[in-house]
């Protein structure tokens, strides 16, 4: 798909899958039913889905956003990524009220983007997300959070329930490489990072699954 697309009066649709093609608008309109979205790798530069009130999975992953209007209602995301996109300088007040979040997703992990100052440069600390008691994944790697400075505050924790907590760069400005003391450690590290990449596998396999089964139905007659 290329270009503009408008999805709008599909009462009934309750997932949408229009990841990886060219598209750079995309409105939806009148989908009450809507609750997961796909739009994944493409040319987006803004996203307004203030009225998806029904939304517990949003992957916007891989874009060109600069603004995005999350839902309103904010009880049943549990899942958002923006992964590799071109937020602006703020801190994480905007997801404070999505208390349900399981995985949040705001990091960046494309070289080719950064290398262009294309990235999101989210900044500030965690404690905004100090009530996401749900919270097991969340990547804010090469942000401009001080990641070393939030990780000392782990003795007081903001939140122990994370699995998996993606830091990348300690602070973006930070290029340094982390030295391991023991292979035991560096052991450890490795097999954190194969479990990522399992789950972003299994993400893969079951968007591709959706879209393929799955595609924008005819309207009603």
């Amino acid at each position: 798909m290329r270009g503009e697309l408008t999805i709008k009066d599909y009462p009934n649709l309750e997932l949408l899958s229009v990841g990886h093609g060219h598209i750079t608008k995309l409105e939806i309109i009148n989908c009450p039913k809507l609750t997961q979205l796909g739009c994944e790798h493409n040319e987006l530069t803004n996203l307004d889905l203030s009225k998806l009130s029904q939304s517990t999975l949003i992957i916007a992953n891989d874009n060109q956003l600069e603004n995005i209007k999350l839902p309103i209602t904010s009880e049943k995301l549990v899942h958002l990524n923006i992964v590799n996109n071109n937020f602006p300088k703020q801190d994480l007040t905007v997801f404070s009220r999505f208390i349900n979040l399981e995985k949040l997703w705001i990091g960046n992990n494309e070289d080719g983007k950064i290398q262009y100052g294309i990235r999101n440069r989210f900044t500030g600390s965690l404690e905004p997300l100090k009530d996401m008691d749900k919270l097991k994944v969340l990547d804010i790697s090469n942000t401009d959070i001080d990641s070393e400075k939030e990780l000392k505050k782990f003795g007081e924790p903001i939140n122990t329930n994370y699995s998996h907590l993606l830091l990348g760069s300690s602070s973006f400005q930070s290029k340094e490489t982390k030295q391991f003391k023991t292979k035991q450690e560096l052991e450890e590290i490795i097999k954190n990072k194969r479990l990522e990449i399992s789950e972003l596998e299994q993400q893969l396999n079951n968007l591709q699954v959706q879209e393929a089964y799955v595609q924008v139905p005819p309207k009603n007659n």
